[in-house]
């Protein structure tokens, strides 16, 4: 269950960053920013050790990605 939770705000961040401008103290912004917070853990060293590609960030591509290989170890081990 918290694997899907963190996919879809992975998802969830990444459309925000396309859309609208961040204002800081809007509704808006909380909902980002507390989005950002609950998925750095997963994308911030991805995006450290993996360079741009055409202005494209394919960080939070990698990481639902790693998720789901984790997701998949877990329920197979479990």
């Amino acid at each position: 269950m918290v694997g899907k939770i963190l996919i879809v705000a992975i998802l969830a961040r990444a459309l925000m960053s396309w859309f609208a401008p961040v204002r800081p103290g809007g509704t808006y912004w909380m909902v980002a920013h507390g989005l950002d917070r609950l998925t750095e853990p997963v994308i911030g060293p991805i995006r450290r050790r993996l360079p741009t590609w055409g202005g494209f960030d394919w960080a939070p591509l990698i990481g639902i990605v790693v998720v789901y290989l984790v997701m998949a170890v877990l329920v197979w081990v479990l």
